[in-house]
């Protein structure tokens, strides 16, 4: 209670088509500790473009997953 137990850094880029890129590194400090890394991407209108996103914890990778969407279609690779 009532110390950080965590932190999260970001940054959004914003293109000059109205595009934006953000990116996120979160920590957890807690054991076991836990790091994500994350790019999002969304279009002119707020609409998903694709997502990278990478998890370790404890120092030790756990697993990567990669999105994209389209007008119908949604795709994942993890």
């Amino acid at each position: 209670m009532d110390q950080v137990r965590g932190r999260e850094h970001f940054h959004v880029d914003v293109h000059h088509d109205g595009k934006r890129t953000i990116t996120a590194h979160c920590e957890i400090a807690d054991r076991p500790s836990v790091m994500r890394d994350s790019t999002y991407s969304i279009d002119e209108d707020w609409n998903p473009k694709d997502c990278f996103v990478r998890l370790s914890v404890d120092d030790d990778f756990m697993g990567s997953g990669c999105f994209g969407f389209g007008a119908a279609l949604a795709r994942c690779d993890t």
